[in-house]
Order: C-alpha cells, then sequence, then structure tokens
C-alpha cells in the first residue's frame, strides 16, 4: 500500500503533470523558434529588447509554478487546500472593496478623451479597471457563487461572506463598463447553474439558488436600467449593445462600437495566414501588414488566439489550446466523477476565459492571469491527488 501511494502521488503531481510540461515546451522549443524565426525574418531588435523578454518571462513562469507545485502545495491536506482558497477569496474581495471605495471617493480609473461619441470627447471614470484585475474580479464570483451553492463550510458566517463577495464581484464587474467582463460574468452565472442543476439534480425552486438568481438579477437590473439618460441611451445598455456589432453593425452605439476590435482580428488572421508556422515573434511588429487597424502599432490583434499564434508560433498555439483542453478535462472528472467544488470552479473559470480569448489577450501572454491559470490549476491538480490517495484508502480497508 505504502508504494501504491507513493506512485500515485509520483506520477499525478511530480514532473510529468501536463501543467509543467506545457510550460517547458514553452520554456525551451518555443523559445528556440522565437529566436529561429528572429533570425530567418531578420527582425531587428533593438537595444532594449535584446530578444530576452519572453526568455525570462517563460523562467518566472516556470519557477512560480514549481514553487506552488513543489513546495507550497505539495504536503497541504484537503482542509488546508480550502482555507488557502479562503484565503484568496478574501484577499480579492478586500482588494474588490477597496475598488468601489476609490470610485465612490472620486479617485477611479480614468480614461482621459474617451470619446462618447457625436463628436463628443470626456474624460471617463470607470470602475476597476485597474489593469489586469479583471480575472482576480471574475475568479472572486466564481469562487464565492460555486460555494454558495455547494458549500464545504456550511457555517452562517462563511455563507454571508460568499453573499457579500457575490454582490461586490458583481457589482464591480458591471460596473467596469468592459464589455468582455460582462460577457465572462454572465457565462460563469450561467456555467454555475447549469452544471450546479445537473448535477445536484435539485429542484428548480432550491431556496439557495433562486435566491443567488435574484441577487444577481437585482443588481443587473438596477445598474443597466437606471441612470441620468433615457433607457434607450442609457450608458451601459449602449455598451452592452456593441457587443452585438460584432455581427450586425446595427448596434453599434454612440458609447463605444466594435468596429474596431473587429478590424483587429481580421488584421490577426490576415498576418496568421502569411506567417502561420513560426509566427512574426514578439518583436516582429514590423512585419505586420496593417490593412484596417492602422493606429495598431504593436503585436496586438485584439485576439488571444491570433496573438498566441502570431507572437509564439504553431507550436505555441498548439499549446495555448492544449492547456485549455486538459484543464477542462481535469475539471470534468474533478465535479462529475469525484464531486469536487473545486471541478466546477476550475471548469467554469476555463470557459469564462475561452470566451475571453475572443477579444482580448489572457494566458502565456499576460503575466497577471498566467500566475491566476498556475495557481488555480495547481490547487486542482492537487485536489485530484487527494481524492484518488482517500479512494486508494478507502478500497484498501474495504478488502
Amino acid at each position: 500500500m505504502r508504494k501504491f501511494i507513493f506512485k500515485t502521488d509520483h506520477h499525478l503531481w511530480g514532473e510529468k503533470n501536463y501543467l509543467k510540461n506545457i510550460f517547458w515546451l514553452y520554456f525551451i522549443p518555443v523559445n528556440l523558434l522565437i529566436y529561429f524565426a528572429i533570425q530567418i525574418k531578420d527582425i531587428q531588435l533593438t537595444v532594449g529588447e535584446l530578444g530576452v523578454t519572453h526568455v525570462m518571462r517563460s523562467f518566472v513562469f516556470l519557477t512560480a509554478l514549481y514553487y506552488i507545485q513543489d513546495i507550497f502545495l505539495k504536503k497541504r491536506n484537503s482542509q488546508q487546500l480550502d482555507g488557502f482558497l479562503t484565503a484568496v477569496q478574501v484577499i480579492i474581495c478586500i482588494r474588490c472593496l477597496f475598488s468601489i471605495g476609490k470610485y465612490y471617493m472620486g479617485y477611479g480609473h480614468v480614461i482621459r478623451g474617451y470619446n462618447l461619441g457625436l463628436d463628443t470627447v470626456a474624460d471617463v471614470l470607470r470602475l476597476g479597471q485597474e489593469n489586469d484585475f479583471a480575472d482576480y474580479f471574475i475568479l472572486l464570483f466564481i469562487i464565492s457563487f460555486t460555494r454558495f451553492l455547494l458549500p464545504a463550510n456550511k457555517g452562517a458566517m462563511m455563507q454571508g461572506f460568499n453573499v457579500l463577495a457575490i454582490i461586490a464581484a458583481s457589482y464591480i464587474s458591471i460596473l467596469s463598463g468592459r464589455r468582455y467582463l460582462w460577457v465572462e460574468y454572465l457565462l460563469s452565472a450561467g456555467t454555475i447553474l447549469f452544471f450546479y442543476y445537473r448535477f445536484k439534480k435539485t429542484d428548480i425552486y432550491h431556496k439557495r439558488a433562486v435566491l443567488a438568481c435574484s441577487i444577481i438579477f437585482i443588481i443587473l437590473s438596477a445598474i443597466l436600467i437606471s441612470g441620468p439618460e433615457n433607457l434607450k441611451d442609457n450608458y451601459y445598455l449602449g455598451r452592452l449593445s456593441t457587443i452585438v456589432s460584432i455581427v450586425d453593425p446595427a448596434y453599434e452605439s454612440k458609447y463605444g462600437s466594435q468596429e474596431g476590435h473587429v478590424d483587429e482580428i481580421k488584421d490577426g488572421w490576415l498576418n496568421v495566414s502569411k506567417h502561420w508556422l513560426l509566427g512574426v515573434s514578439p518583436f516582429g511588429r514590423g512585419l505586420l501588414e496593417r490593412t484596417k487597424a492602422t493606429w495598431q502599432h504593436d503585436v496586438f490583434v485584439h485576439n488571444a488566439y491570433l496573438n498566441v499564434w502570431l507572437v509564439f508560433g504553431l507550436m505555441g498555439f498548439i499549446l495555448f489550446l492544449a492547456l485549455y483542453y486538459k484543464s477542462l478535462q481535469l475539471g470534468y472528472v474533478l465535479l462529475f466523477k469525484m464531486n469536487s467544488q473545486m471541478g466546477l470552479i476550475l471548469l467554469t473559470y476555463m470557459i469564462a476565459q475561452l470566451a475571453k480569448n475572443i477579444v482580448w489577450s489572457t494566458a502565456i501572454v499576460r503575466i497577471n492571469e498566467t500566475l491566476i491559470y498556475i495557481l488555480l490549476i495547481s490547487i486542482a491538480l492537487r485536489t485530484r491527488v487527494l481524492l484518488q490517495f482517500s479512494e486508494a484508502q478507502n478500497e484498501s480497508s474495504g478488502h
């Protein structure tokens, strides 16, 4: 039995788990291909670049990954993992409340010279648009909503905190003015409820689910319908309608249009079709052909899939897709085969991020988002090891 436990833990938690394999492949072969692309495409590096930016970034990711998995989480039991996830939840919630407080004191995120349409330009104060924190706020909502519906700790204080975190994350997500954040928020809520009802097979009038839906509905209704303008010219409804303008220009609004995003994505596909094997590297902005989005001067095309393909080439793009496929697979196993709330958290976050990738950069390209992935997936991997160990013990004691 002792030998079996060691083999199980080593195989699933040691050097062979998929997350380490993916990041090692980014660190060595993908970075070598980047240098190869720089040479054969005759890309001129500036003195400040030297071509080491993404090598250092890959090294940071690997260091964080090994520290989290092989030092910080390696000997944690289920109760400690649950406590750590609670600590993450509390920290993000405090940060969320801090942003809300700043906003109401007049110190929110100010966009200078924001185009309001009809030749109107003004400075706009928005809530929650603080660099890369959007994904933390969505993660807070996902953890809190999941724990509210599938509580491991059924204490009144913890459930009260979950409700507070749901309200805070909902409020900041909607008032952010970020359309991709709205889509992530609604998609996360829908995904959690869908899997919750399928998994729990409970009556649709279950009081906890009804309360959660009511909270979300009240927040959405109050924010979207209220405002000094008429409903037709409401800022939030105007921003929301422009999401549909990706496929139908009739939904464009004076509060923001998707036309620029679509142009960047079209330019991205044009360049991917020309550099499909090696991409243009992180330093090949001079190789990009801009037929529509002429205002953009970097290797950025408002679509994570195309962006990763251009920066890291075909191999990097395949690894990017493998990261999501394996993570969705892990979440499914944890939820439906091991009855773990961590599976629903991971599944929902990955689904929301897959949608965000359509219009924004996420993992691999951006450091903050990538560190969230590493932490969340590592906790899920450790959870799987502990649950398999528990099942093995139960089978052994049964014999």
